[in-house]
Parts: structure tokens; sequence; C-alpha cells
């Protein structure tokens, strides 16, 4: 009688097993690299059985979305950007901007550009190849299916995509709407608004209070942005 355990397939899982039982003792970062490097090699050896398997493929993508790693099926795979039955790749591409945007938005706050996102996107979605419009067109999908809050200064240069509902108030709205960079001095601010500086003080002190902006001194960060 053959030795269950000889079989390739219960070899790789048994490994990838035996390396999430230190899943637990390591840093988040390890953590990631290892689910990451199991996922890759049971997905690269493996892909006929997991498809075939509800239950596999149930467990894998459990585990690929405590990583944010792609949902695809075999996320290594190429990935690239059709000209025409663009439907369900945008819609395949909006899950995965939404998988992202958990990383962003600790590191970031709940309100992104459109720069931010792509930049993101693209170093660590390296198999999709995607065209400029791509990641808009997906943005606006999640918008009109309201799974984002809202998008603000809807335009190709310059668009905030917010993330978690805030409840913004005037002035906020106002000063998102003219800033295109990450870090700005308080008195550049006042320049550009031709607010008093009680104004946009209070108006900091709500977007520090959000998440949106960081204050170091005289200088106000927008790490989104």
């Amino acid at each position: 009688m053959k030795d269950e355990n000889s079989n390739p397939k219960n070899q790789a899982f048994e490994e990838f097993s035996n390396q999430l039982g230190n899943y637990t003792k390591v840093d988040e970062i390890e953590k990631k690299r290892i689910l990451k490097h199991g996922i890759s090699n049971i997905e690269k050896n493996f892909q006929s059985q997991i498809n075939s398997s509800k239950i596999i493929n149930s467990y894998l993508s459990n585990l690929k979305s405590q990583i944010n790693l792609s949902s695809i099926s075999n996320s290594s795979k190429k990935i690239r950007s059709p000209f025409i039955f663009r439907r369900k790749y945008i819609q395949n591409l909006a899950n995965e901007i939404f998988l992202i945007s958990h990383d962003l938005i600790k590191e970031n706050g709940s309100i992104l550009s459109l720069c931010t996102i792509k930049t993101y996107f693209k170093a660590n979605r390296t198999n999709w190849k995607i065209r400029d419009k791509d990641i808009p067109e997906a943005i606006d999908w999640l918008n009109k299916k309201k799974l984002i809050p809202s998008i603000l200064n809807k335009n190709e240069n310059n668009s905030l995509i917010v993330f978690t509902p805030i409840e913004l108030n005037s002035d906020s709205n106002i000063l998102l709407s003219i800033i295109d960079k990450n870090q700005y001095e308080f008195t550049e601010l006042l320049n550009l608004l031709n607010w008093n500086e009680k104004r946009l003080h209070s108006c900091i002190s709500f977007l520090q209070n959000n998440g949106i902006a960081v204050i170091d001194n005289t200088i106000i960060y927008f790490p989104g942005i």
C-alpha cells in the first residue's frame, strides 16, 4: 500500500503547515513572508488540485486576506489589461485595490490620493500589467457600488479617495480641494487659502483628529496624498 505521506501534494501542505506552526511567534513582516511563500509554492505546483477543492480554495483565500495578498487564484500569474470585455477585469482590479487599501490606510490615514494608490499597487502587484486608466476606472466602480464613501476633487490628476466614512466639514473640503503634495508650511496654506490663522488651525486640527493630517511644528503633512 502506497504511503499517503509520499504524495507530493501532501508533502507540500505538510511543509506549509509546519511553517505555520511558528506563525504566532514571529512579527508581522515574517508572518507575511511565511504565508506568501507557502501560498505561492502551493499555487505554483498544485493549481489543478486547488481548483477542484472548494475547501482548499476557501482556506487559501482566507490566508490571502490576512496578508492582503491578491485574491486572484494563482496570484503569480501575469494579468494584462484587456482592450475588450473589461467588466470582469475591472471588478477584479477593484477588489485588489480594496485589499491593498487596508495597508495604506494604516500608514496614511483614510483619504488616499490616486497617485499614492497607483504607486503602491504597482509596487505590490507586480504581476498586474495595467494601463493608466485602469485604476481610476476601478475606483469609479467601487464608488458606484458604494464600497467606498466618496471621491474628492474628482479629476485625472488629483483625485482623493475616501476609504472610511468621515463627515468632512466645509473648510476641510476646501483645503483638501487645493492641496497637490503631501506637505506644506503653515504659512503656505494661509497664503493659498487666504484664511486667518485661527480658521486654519481649527481645520488642520479637525483633519489631524481624523487621521488625515499630521502636524510637526510649522509643517503640515498629508500622508495619503
